[in-house]
């Protein structure tokens, strides 16, 4: 499907006169670039959960970068960079000059909980994930390619803390819906996601 974020007329990441974002494909049909991003990143977000790509785990800023990178640097050239355009789907997310200070805002909380490590209850595990990708998808720090980036960002928080996190038992129509809750602190339907496809893991992958 099309790109949905309103941005205004975005030249920055844009081709002129398109919402075709810039590729180092030069593909400028928005259809083939998302069937050629999800194929691209499905296989890199693969090999990074599977230990096949070895992973930072920091869990800051760098981390969530560094995933980033590795997802989309095929396709984009700032893959792993923030965003600097404002972007909206309905709301208007964080504004670019403050994604660094949210983001080390979100991530101070996160470590003061050590990343969730020592959470065994997978009810607390359900609702600290639910309410963690909730406060980075606010944030939304990249052009694009949020969503992929935070669930394997929280894949590898839940697996480091003996759970697995099975996206592919969800949708995307119930995550936007959770996540329209979420912006209004309301973070009961993602908790309900995170405990339809959260299981236990017999060790960390970290």
């Amino acid at each position: 499907m099309p790109k949905s974020y309103t941005t205004g007329n975005d030249t920055t990441y844009c081709y002129p006169d398109s919402s075709v974002l810039k590729n180092r494909l030069n593909i400028t049909d928005a259809e083939l670039l998302n069937e050629t991003e999800r194929k691209l990143t499905a296989i890199a977000a693969s090999m990074i959960y599977s230990g096949t790509i070895a992973s930072p785990a920091s869990f800051d800023i760098k981390h969530l970068k560094w995933l980033h990178r590795q997802l989309f640097s095929d396709i984009y050239e700032w893959a792993g960079e923030f965003r600097t355009v404002e972007i909206a789907k309905g709301t208007m997310f964080c504004h670019s000059m403050f994604i660094d200070a949210e983001l080390e805002r979100i991530f101070k909380e996160l470590h003061a909980e050590n990343c969730l490590k020592h959470i065994t209850d997978p009810k607390q595990m359900a609702k600290k994930t639910a309410y963690y990708i909730s406060e980075i998808n606010a944030v939304h720090p990249f052009r694009e390619g949020n969503g992929r980036t935070q669930r394997l960002f929280m894949q590898q928080i839940a697996a480091n803390a003996g759970f697995e996190l099975d996206f592919s038992k969800t949708d995307q129509e119930e995550i936007v819906e959770a996540n329209k809750a979420s912006f209004m602190l309301n973070y009961k339907p993602m908790e309900q996601i995170m405990e339809h496809i959260l299981s236990s893991r017999s060790f960390g992958i970290l």
